[in-house]
């Protein structure tokens, strides 16, 4: 066994405190840095943002409505929308709400060549709100009948 003097005593001692402190240190930073990067990725995650989206007209006139449910994910949201085509006779579209079928917001309307145009839905849209795109040709059977553009919320 190796026997140390009193006065060297506490020098081991005090490297030894200054090894686990610094240990200590480090493991708390890199719990840490991971936890702020989680929360920041969360935070991005749950940020409104563009959605592309699509859909073809029936020839009639008649209204489609999507099934794809789309979440409001921000507090106080506006949704809005623009298109990048337009079908021949026009796009009429609208939101439903996908818990009760009810229309909210304003019913917008897009000439056959109104592109790049933003339109507002609905603003004060409350976070959790889940929704279903409603959408016709305004003026039947005007080829083409497909359309894409983009959606915020």
């Amino acid at each position: 066994m190796h026997w140390l003097h009193p006065s060297r005593l506490r020098e081991r001692h005090d490297e030894v405190s200054t090894h686990k402190r610094r240990r200590f240190s480090r493991r708390f930073t890199v719990v840490g840095a991971g936890l702020l990067t989680a929360l920041v990725f969360t935070a991005v995650a749950a940020a409104a943002q563009w959605n592309y989206y699509s859909g073809v007209c029936y020839s009639d006139g008649s209204w489609f409505t999507s099934t794809n449910d789309r979440h409001v994910t921000t507090p106080n949201d506006t949704i809005k929308t623009y298109l990048n085509s337009s079908p021949g006779g026009g796009l009429t579209i609208r939101l439903l709400n996908a818990n009760n079928g009810q229309q909210f917001g304003s019913t917008l309307q897009f000439g056959s060549t109104q592109t790049g145009v933003t339109k507002i839905f609905a603003t004060g849209v409350l976070n959790g709100t889940v929704f279903h795109n409603q959408f016709r040709e305004t003026n039947a059977h005007n080829s083409p009948y497909s359309w894409d553009g983009q959606e915020w919320y």
